[in-house]
């Protein structure tokens, strides 16, 4: 593959991009951490988080190696945190009695799922079906995104609101407790996406977030909210208290493991697998178009599934990659 020579000004359009895009990568795998794990629990959120960070780190120096395209940023995806954080929500109701065996459990399965996922792009490439992952009819695309949506506002909403998504619950969401959670979220994502449609700059949504986290404490500040007061009412993450990620690790453990949870997480992961399947193959589409470029789907498949195996033994979600353009 020929590779182009960057000029001054294309070098430094990629590195401003790629600064701007590990802020929105370290949010993302923050909310993740957060919506997989403060419902198991909120002191293995920073464990998580650095978890998931070494893995997209890892992976992402692995992809940006061996990939064939020339600039590439990748970063743990939504979809499989999004049916991570709902079975995450059941764990309790499945049984799960003790926090080190809830934290231990979610933690296999992640490093499971995101193994095998790895494994599954490693053997599709391995046996040359790359092409065949793209042949993938725009009806099933539809309900993809539509699904993975759908799990994402779920998995958001229980977030906020700490409460589960059911039919006889709905009522809850419309108490002034629980408006308070979810309205800025919404006012947020509406200003943000309003303005997306009309403003076409790839820096727009980094200084974006960062505009509404200012808006946010200025809000906050002006009504004399002190910070502990909106830690007690969940809107902001709880302190991390000192040595944070040190004691999360004592809760993780092999004798803590509830196998047979483990085992009843294999109905969740082969949906995770072929879910994140369309999603790595529609990533790879949206590059050739977008770069104009015909990419080896073989060769990208097992580098994006040996980056996947590197990322589970850290404990990460999986990664994707995607164009930084110029």
């Amino acid at each position: 593959m020929r590779i182009k020579q960057l000029a001054a000004p294309a070098a430094l359009a990629d590195v401003s991009l790629a600064a701007l895009s590990s802020v929105v990568t370290v949010l993302g795998t923050i909310a993740f951490a957060a919506m997989i794990f403060s419902g198991l629990s909120p002191k293995a959120v920073p464990l998580a988080f650095l978890s998931f960070v070494a893995g997209t780190a890892l992976s992402g120096l692995f992809i940006a190696l061996f990939s064939q395209f020339q600039c590439n940023l990748s970063g743990a995806q939504d979809e499989p945190a999004a049916i991570l954080a709902i079975f995450g929500s059941g764990l309790a109701s499945m049984g799960v009695v003790t926090e080190a065996a809830a934290v231990s459990t979610m933690f296999t399965v992640i490093v499971l799922s995101t193994a095998c996922f790895g494994l599954v792009l490693l053997i599709l490439g391995a046996l040359r079906w790359g092409k065949y992952t793209q042949l993938i009819p725009y009806p099933v695309v539809g309900g993809f995104l539509a699904g993975v949506g759908l799990m994402l506002l779920t998995a958001t909403i229980e977030f906020l609101s700490g409460v589960t998504v059911t039919m006889h619950r709905l009522p809850q969401f419309f108490s002034w407790e629980m408006i308070l959670r979810w309205l800025p979220s919404v006012i947020a994502a509406s200003i943000l996406y309003g303005a997306l449609v009309h403003i076409r700059s790839v820096l727009f949504l980094p200084f974006g977030l960062i505009c509404i986290l200012i808006l946010f404490y200025l809000v906050t500040g002006t009504q004399s909210i002190s910070l502990e007061l909106l830690r007690k009412s969940g809107l902001v993450f709880t302190s991390i208290p000192q040595d944070g990620v040190f004691e999360a690790s004592k809760l993780v453990s092999l004798a803590s493991i509830e196998w047979n949870l483990v085992l009843h997480a294999w109905d969740e992961i082969p949906a995770l697998i072929l879910v994140c399947t369309i999603g790595a193959s529609l990533a790879t589409t949206a590059l050739e178009i977008g770069a104009e470029v015909e990419l080896e789907p073989n060769h990208e498949l097992r580098t994006h599934g040996l980056a996947n195996l590197l990322s589970a033994l850290v404990g990460g979600c999986r990664p994707l990659a995607r164009r930084a353009p110029h």
